[in-house]
């Protein structure tokens, strides 16, 4: 298990330091963010310093079918089309895309080649083929081309294709023939303004379909943009998650892509809490939690807790964007580690209910102390979300 930086905007000094510090093992490369070259400059760099990172390219191709996509630098590679639609996905054209994906990444020392994909409303939907074939494609580019690297098989979908259960499972049945190592998983939240909480439903089945593919079928799975919910997935047997350092970061930014999401604008500087399974605002919401008396409830005691305790206005000065991102892949860790001690699922379930319930009942503390918190995402409905996927977790068992 491990966490691996999501690359982004002004991510690549926050990504050296976590690096350097242990907080993170890895990094996720985005063509979105920077042009061909620019990225192998790049990517040459981290596996220079870091031999032992773990270096994989999400190749984005899903934008590809947006309508008037914002796609960045996409356009810069030779692998991407912009404004695809059903009738771009021949057997020909697959092989093309596939082609040239496949000759970028393996002039890199990436750890795996990741095949293309698209987003997948439904698994019994046509899009869901489509990513069979392109990962299929892949495959044989790797084989006829001699390639000695191993291969993931990229899945874009909408939190709401996890919702039709017979497709989920005759998906899963399908792609566990295929002969790779793995599967490079991004899935697309119903309602990102208030992320982490997910639909408890969805985020169930979400974790049966990790536990199948890890724990049953042994394939090495890897996450994009999943923050807390990399604590859930570890738990059933996920490889590794991705995580940047802002929020846009942290969950896969979809409207970012189809030119809708915000403009940018300084974020709120954030604390994340290892016993709430959360994150908050340093001030007013941990500066509150300080004054009503429970702020070493709620302090993590990462290496760099030090700098808001006990005043968390007085600490907000030396507490970065970076500081704030690297505690934040640090306490990640450290709930990755926890969660994947034993090596028995019921084990694991056993250590997450543990943990939801003591954040919840620090959560009932704050109520009694009048806390407000600014954003609604910090209260604890995402752990009575969890608490209700983990059963429905173990109600799919038994089916």
């Amino acid at each position: 298990m491990s966490i691996l930086s999501q690359h982004g905007f002004q991510t690549e000094n926050i990504t050296e330091s976590g690096l350097n510090k242990g907080c993170i093992e890895g990094v996720i490369l985005s063509p979105y963010q920077s042009g061909p070259d620019d990225l192998k400059e790049y990517a040459r760099n981290l596996r220079s310093n870091h031999k032992k990172a773990t270096l994989l390219f999400d190749p984005h191709f899903y934008i590809s079918t947006i309508t008037n996509a914002n796609d960045g630098h996409l356009t810069d590679y030779d692998y991407y089309k912009s404004h695809l639609d059903m009738t771009c996905f021949s057997p020909n054209l697959i092989q093309d895309y596939v082609r040239k994906l496949v000759k970028f990444q393996s002039i890199i020392d990436f750890d795996a080649i990741v095949s293309p994909s698209i987003m997948i409303g439904d698994f019994s939907e046509y899009q869901a083929l489509v990513t069979i074939q392109l990962g299929q494609a892949t495959i044989e580019q790797i084989k006829e081309n001699k390639i000695d690297k191993p291969v993931l098989i990229s899945l874009t979908f909408e939190e709401s294709a996890l919702d039709n259960w017979d497709a989920l499972k005759n998906f899963l049945n399908s792609i566990t023939l295929l002969d790779v190592v793995g599967f490079f998983i991004n899935v697309r939240l119903k309602d990102t303004t208030s992320y982490p909480v997910c639909d408890p439903d969805s985020l169930g089945n979400l974790m049966y379909f990790t536990y199948v593919l890890s724990n049953v079928n042994k394939f090495k799975t890897f996450f994009g943009y999943t923050d807390f919910i990399s604590v859930l997935l570890h738990a059933f047997g996920a490889t590794a998650a991705g995580n940047g350092w802002s929020t846009s970061l942290r969950h896969f930014p979809m409207l970012k892509f189809e030119g809708k999401g915000p403009k940018g604008g300084r974020q709120s500087s954030r604390y994340s809490s290892v016993h709430l399974l959360n994150s908050m605002t340093v001030v007013p919401d941990l500066q509150s939690i300080a004054d009503a008396g429970f702020l070493q409830d709620v302090l993590s005691g990462s290496s760099y807790d030090k700098a808001l305790s006990p005043n968390p206005s007085a600490g907000m000065a030396s507490w970065s964007r970076e500081i704030s991102c690297l505690h934040h892949w640090e306490i990640l860790s450290n709930l990755a580690r926890k969660v994947t001690k034993d090596k028995n699922v019921n084990a694991r379930i056993s250590v997450l209910k543990g943990l939801i319930k003591n954040g919840l009942d620090i959560y009932s503390k704050l109520d009694q102390g009048d806390i407000v918190w600014k954003q609604p995402s910090s209260d604890n409905r995402n752990l009575l979300c969890w608490q209700q996927a983990i059963d429905k977790f173990e109600k799919r068992l038994k089916t």
